[in-house]
């Protein structure tokens, strides 16, 4: 979509979120993050953190965090896991939209920052600098 879009296809999803209150659903340590270009829009953020792979089991926990929150959309980037959890959220009222990669894409067409797969996650960067 950034390819073939650019600007208005960031315009496009901030729309989406413009002046809503969200949750954030990721993996400890992951990828994602809420870069101002894209989710600059958004009026507040409350972030909701999971197991950094393999998050299915941890999706009761965390479907029963946010419905508590009492937050009305989620942004979910917590790979295959996340089209579950947002099929749970939705089933109890919550609008939620599997994002995955977004960040990263718009990083990587936008602004030539590496391919989302290829990006370090914070907790390899972390194991990496204590490595050194």
């Amino acid at each position: 979509m950034f390819d073939e879009y650019g600007q208005d296809a960031v315009e496009a999803w901030r729309s989406v979120w413009a002046g809503r209150d969200a949750a954030v659903i990721t993996g400890e340590g992951s990828r994602f993050d809420l870069i101002d270009p894209l989710f600059g829009s958004l009026r507040s953020s409350t972030e909701f953190f999971s197991k950094p792979t393999d998050a299915f089991d941890d999706l009761p926990r965390l479907v029963d965090q946010v419905v508590a929150s009492g937050l009305d959309l989620a942004l979910l980037s917590l790979g295959p896991a996340a089209t579950v959890a947002a099929d749970m959220l939705a089933a109890r009222g919550v609008q939620a939209l599997d994002i995955g990669h977004l960040s990263a894409s718009y990083l990587n067409v936008l602004e030539g920052a590496a391919l989302p797969e290829e990006m370090p996650t914070a907790r390899r960067v972390a194991a990496e600098v204590t490595a050194k």
